[in-house]
C-alpha cells in the first residue's frame, strides 16, 4: 500500500478545506493585531491536533474536521483505485 502520496494529498486537502470553508476559515492565514494577514502554522497544528484531545471530532457529522479521517480518506481511495486499475489490466 501507498501511504506517502495520499497521506499528503489528504492533509493538503484538509488545510486547504479548514481554511476557505465559510464556517470554519482563517486556520492558518489570520490577521495580526495590524491587521496584516500572516501564516499562523501554529493554528492548523493546534486543529490537527484536537481528534487525539477530542471526542468531538469522531462525530459522523464532524468528521470534515478530522484530519485523520480525511488523510485516511485519501489514502484508502488512492489504494482502491490503484489496486481496481491494476486488475483493470
Amino acid at each position: 500500500m501507498s501511504f506517502f502520496f495520499p497521506a499528503l494529498l489528504g492533509t493538503t486537502y484538509y488545510a486547504l478545506y479548514v481554511q476557505f470553508h465559510p464556517k470554519i476559515g482563517n486556520v492558518w492565514i489570520r490577521m495580526d493585531s495590524n491587521k496584516v494577514k500572516r501564516f499562523q502554522l501554529r493554528g492548523l497544528l493546534d486543529l490537527m491536533k484536537e481528534p487525539f484531545k477530542n471526542s468531538f471530532y469522531w462525530k459522523l457529522e464532524n468528521w470534515d474536521l478530522n484530519w485523520v479521517v480525511t488523510a485516511g480518506g485519501f489514502i484508502v481511495a488512492y489504494n482502491l483505485v490503484k489496486e481496481l486499475n491494476f486488475h483493470r489490466n
